[in-house]
């Protein structure tokens, strides 16, 4: 199993707050922090809305991780150049999360994946939307794998995330997606499985993460 430390993500308060204020102290407390707790890969999210500001946070958060740490990456974000300027700076094999079909993202991410070697997450996302059964799940896999592979990518290259829904608005989700994934590598034995679990417990008595 790979565990992927998502704090260092922008969408969080403190993590933007650290961004703005260039506080690099608070961000290799959170990467120390995610290390010493087991995670295999730190994940790097700096997005940012002003142009070209999210590749700068980008380049800044990586800089910092590796400076204080050994740990890999996962370069995320749906900026091209931000996609890019993390995966260039990262010295261990990175992860790049993610690529999804929706067009608007696949397209311009394909040639970043040829390019460069690293795992993909593949988010079974598609201009449709959230897949919610197991059918649309393994059509949406195949297709997504097809796509990477033809980037000369190895299907064990390859992290499907199924997309996990929350149980506390569909009970029956947690089985569905169960049974998605039990497909899904039978027919690809050498993909691996990823996601956000704790998705399944939004909503839910006494979840906390």
């Amino acid at each position: 199993m790979i565990i992927i430390g998502e704090k260092i993500n922008a969408t969080r308060k403190a993590i933007a707050a650290a961004l703005e204020a260039r506080d690099e102290k608070a961000i290799i407390e959170t990467a120390k922090q995610q290390a010493a707790a087991g995670a295999h890969y730190l994940d790097v999210n700096g997005g940012d809305p002003k142009a070209g500001q999210e590749e700068k946070n980008m380049a800044w958060l990586i800089d910092i991780i590796q400076a204080n740490t050994d740990m890999p990456v996962a370069v995320d974000s749906a900026d091209t150049g931000a996609v890019k300027c993390g995966l260039q700076m990262a010295k261990k094999r990175p992860i790049l999360n993610s690529i999804s079909l929706e067009q608007h993202r696949l397209a311009p991410m394909l040639p970043i994946v040829a390019q460069f070697d690293c795992m993909v997450v593949a988010l079974l996302m598609s201009d449709g939307g959230t897949p919610c059964g197991v059918d649309d799940r393994l059509r949406n896999a195949e297709a997504l794998i097809n796509k990477i592979v033809s980037t000369g990518k190895q299907v064990s290259d390859i992290i499907v995330d199924p997309c996990f829904l929350p149980v506390s608005t569909d009970t029956s989700s947690g089985r569905t997606v169960i049974d998605a994934i039990a497909k899904i590598t039978a027919h690809w034995p050498e993909v691996h499985i990823g996601g956000g679990c704790s998705t399944s417990a939004l909503g839910c008595p006494n979840a906390s993460w």
